[in-house]
């Protein structure tokens, strides 16, 4: 009996913040990718993730792991591409459908879009689609208008709002009577010189993620290195000495 031959697929997988635990964690996610995949007649051959990464301030072509699912799409065989729901593809109404999905439908007309909660293929340019996109923007700028409101309630109590602890650091109070907090480097430290010590001898945030992967380096979300990981300490002031 001959093995159907399946077709080849990328699955794009986003989540904003680490602490999304829930039905955006990336294992959720990909769990379901395979299962529409192999539904399909799909076989999940790249996988494109953009960790830690707001579909809200970034456009589509900004952020790393969406850059490298056009360039994969273009330059493979693969014909399918595969996302949870609308929501992880895009947060600002339109970014993805004219800087992906257009462009990508121009150069390989029979390349296939699939969203694990819908029932066949997904399009763009559907009435339901569009309104899905159009709630999952509205949805951030609601989000985003209540943390500003927070933020400046705290402000305004002369109360510094709270962030998480960057990778390599830990928060020790200095002042017992004030509660005043300072940071200092932890056991991770290392790991970040490593990062920018590599980038400064001209080593892509690629070529850094598998290398640091290879070796079993702990990551920051416990789920490996990624390139958009690496990318986000380079790009963070505090490594550089701004504690502000």
């Amino acid at each position: 009996m001959t093995i159907p031959k399946l077709n080849k697929g990328v699955g794009y997988i986003r989540r904003s913040s680490h602490k999304q635990l829930d039905n955006h964690s990336i294992e959720i996610q990909k769990r379901e990718i395979e299962i529409k995949a192999k539904a399909e007649g799909y076989e999940t051959i790249h996988w494109c993730i953009d960790d830690a990464v707001s579909a809200y301030r970034k456009t589509a072509t900004d952020r790393p792991g969406m850059r490298e699912l056009f360039m994969y799409i273009i330059n493979n065989e693969a014909d399918a591409v595969f996302f949870y729901e609308e929501s992880r593809i895009d947060r600002t109404f339109n970014s993805f459908v004219t800087q992906i999905y257009n462009p990508i439908k121009s150069l390989k007309p029979n390349c296939k879009f699939f969203c694990t909660t819908v029932s066949g293929e997904w399009d763009a340019h559907n009435t339901i689609t569009e309104m899905k996109l159009l709630f999952a923007g509205q949805e951030s700028i609601i989000k985003s208008k209540r943390t500003k409101d927070t933020q400046d309630g705290l402000l305004a109590k002369k109360i510094r709002p709270g962030s998480r602890t960057p990778f390599g650091y830990k928060k020790v109070t200095v002042d017992e009577q004030t509660g005043y907090k300072t940071l200092i480097p932890d056991e991770n430290a290392p790991i970040v010189l490593l990062i920018f010590y590599l980038s400064s001898w001209g080593y892509s945030n690629e070529k850094i993620a598998n290398l640091l992967n290879e070796c079993n380096v702990p990551s920051p979300t416990g789920n490996g290195w990624h390139e958009n990981t690496i990318d986000a300490i380079l790009h963070r002031y505090i490594y550089a000495g701004h504690l502000t």
